[in-house]
């Protein structure tokens, strides 16, 4: 059954908004800076220089990995709000049937040392109170649900909107992704990788962060609120390939796919999915 796609918010290192960041993306701007939290080493005068990244100024500053996704999880939320003219927090039949999809990144132990002394658990209930303090929202435990699949996250986080929306256990979701490379550890352990772009490296990677936000619901549902659809989504797919960095083997860009019916397991209200 299609999606339609109702609502978008988004923050990012060239907007603090969806319209103005896909603006600036379609346009090609990019705002690199110095990121001071770590030194690559320039090889012609063999000196430390900070490393580029993408950060966003003002936002996240001298947070680790749950204060940063908080802080973009807050901001690209109000930016949907607003854009999509939702309802307030005092709408409760609203809310009710309104779930959650957080898209995150995977709790890799090597890159968060809060999966190595607490545990994932620990670290996504964490995230999922504090953005209900901040948005004065009850997101009790079974109203979301947690997708750790690199960069399929989005994708499978939709698969599994589809499938709940289908069996009309809420009315709608919304579909949060959120990144930051810019955490302490996160910048450690891409330089232990040497994944990380330098003068001496200049296929490595620029690191930066962004949240962004979709609110999907069936065309049914979207109809009888009477709000525009902005987008139908049709269908979707995803892959998986057998060679990967982290498997010791190089990528062949071959892959098998996953369906679109992808089949989850029941009463997944609240599960925590990493694939």
């Amino acid at each position: 059954m299609p999606l339609a796609l109702t609502g978008l918010g988004m923050v990012s290192s060239v907007g603090w908004g969806s319209v103005t960041s896909c603006a600036a993306i379609r346009a090609g701007l990019t705002r690199p800076r110095p990121v001071h939290d770590i030194y690559v080493t320039d090889q012609d005068p063999l000196e430390p220089v900070p490393l580029t990244g993408h950060p966003i100024l003002e936002l996240t500053d001298g947070f680790g990995p749950i204060g940063r996704w908080s802080q973009l999880a807050e901001a690209c939320v109000a930016d949907l709000w607003e854009t999509a003219r939702l309802p307030p927090v005092s709408d409760v039949r609203f809310w009710a049937q309104t779930d959650w999809i957080f898209v995150l990144p995977r709790l890799d132990p090597a890159r968060y040392l809060e999966v190595q002394d607490f545990g994932p658990d620990l670290m996504t209930s964490s995230l999922r109170e504090r953005l209900g303090q901040r948005l004065r929202l009850e997101l009790p435990r079974q109203a979301v649900h947690f997708v750790h699949a690199g960069h399929a996250g989005t994708a499978i986080a939709l698969q599994l909107a589809q499938q709940l929306l289908s069996a009309r256990h809420v009315e709608r979701f919304v579909v949060l992704a959120l990144d930051s490379y810019l955490d302490e550890t996160s910048l450690e352990w891409l330089h232990m990788h040497r994944r990380l772009k330098s003068p001496d490296q200049h296929v490595g990677l620029a690191p930066g962060e962004s949240g962004a936000c979709l609110l999907v619901e069936l065309r049914q549902t979207a109809r009888q609120r009477g709000v525009p659809v902005l987008a139908n989504i049709e269908d979707m797919s995803t892959g998986n390939e057998a060679g990967s960095r982290v498997a010791g083997r190089p990528g062949t860009g071959r892959c098998w796919h996953e369906p679109w019916n992808r089949s989850f397991p029941k009463h997944p209200r609240g599960a925590s999915w990493a694939i």
